[in-house]
């Protein structure tokens, strides 16, 4: 955390993607869980897992408070009960009687209860319902950009519906406003990867979720956040920075002559893959 120059951080915001999740058994769920000081305990024959929390001397650190960004196509649609689970979580810590500052979870819902009412514990966000894909990365491919305001607006406009325990995709401007308020207490970002199949440099999602959120972070903020990428496709997992991790990939894949060979190998699905990596720095990363 040297180059953060602050810990613990007071908020982080993470991309879920449904793949991803099924892939690692729910490792970014299970981060926001860590990050917020609770566990689950699973009981014989239950569905619904009991959320316990883990006391403050045994965490040894404040309670850091999460926003969870979701993909509209699987992790929505298909895991409702892990949306809820973080809005439980995020419930039982806001009404523990901590310290403020021992407690970020509970310090930003009393800061922004005054204004949004119970719906300052939603913490769970992603496009409207039946609704796939927040066109960031239109932005991007068309150039249709020419400040960051505009990426962050973009974001926001189509990321701003929070999903409460009830699974309702609810949106208004005022809950919009408290999405930009949330995303202004971001101090890091992060996404996982868990296919060998594609990078950070492979599709658009990346730029167009993690970047997206990221810019969202920058703009309401007035700071850029750290960006983390975390790599588990190997034995053991390798934490970057995006721009680390940008640069690991290009020589890895697009600078590698054996790799460029081995997608010459497989004809035009090669020249594809390897078009489709190049075409990731012709518009300009947000």
């Amino acid at each position: 955390m040297e180059q953060y120059g602050k810990y613990p951080p007071e908020t982080v915001g993470v991309v879920v993607w449904g793949g991803q999740e099924s892939r690692t058994r729910g490792v970014t769920i299970g981060q926001a869980l860590r990050y917020l000081g609770v566990k689950l305990i699973h009981r014989p024959g239950s569905w619904d897992p009991r959320l316990e929390v883990i006391p403050l001397k045994d965490l040894g650190r404040p309670r850091i408070d999460v926003v969870v960004t979701m993909s509209g196509g699987v992790f929505r649609d298909m895991f409702p009960h892990l949306i809820s689970l973080i809005n439980k979580a995020v419930k039982l810590v806001a009404e523990l009687d901590e310290p403020l500052d021992m407690n970020y979870v509970r310090k930003h819902y009393l800061e922004l209860r005054s204004r949004y009412g119970e719906a300052s514990l939603i913490r769970t966000f992603s496009e409207r319902p039946g609704d796939y894909g927040n066109k960031v990365n239109h932005l991007i491919e068309t150039s249709s950009w020419r400040a960051g305001t505009d990426i962050a607006s973009v974001y926001t406009m189509y990321m701003g519906y929070g999903y409460d325990g009830d699974m309702r995709g609810i949106s208004s401007s005022e809950l919009k406003d408290l999405f930009k308020a949330l995303l202004s207490k971001v101090d890091i970002t992060s996404q996982v990867q868990s296919s060998v199949d594609y990078s950070i440099i492979d599709i658009d999602d990346y730029y167009a979720y993690l970047g997206g959120l990221s810019k969202a972070v920058e703009v309401y903020s007035g700071r850029k956040p750290l960006i983390l990428y975390t790599d588990l496709t190997q034995d053991r997992p390798r934490m970057m920075t995006a721009k680390d991790a940008v640069g690991f990939y290009v020589r890895t894949r697009l600078l590698n002559p054996k790799w460029i060979e081995g997608m010459r190998k497989h004809g035009y699905m090669g020249a594809r893959t390897f078009r489709s990596a190049l075409s990731m720095f012709s518009g300009g990363l947000p």
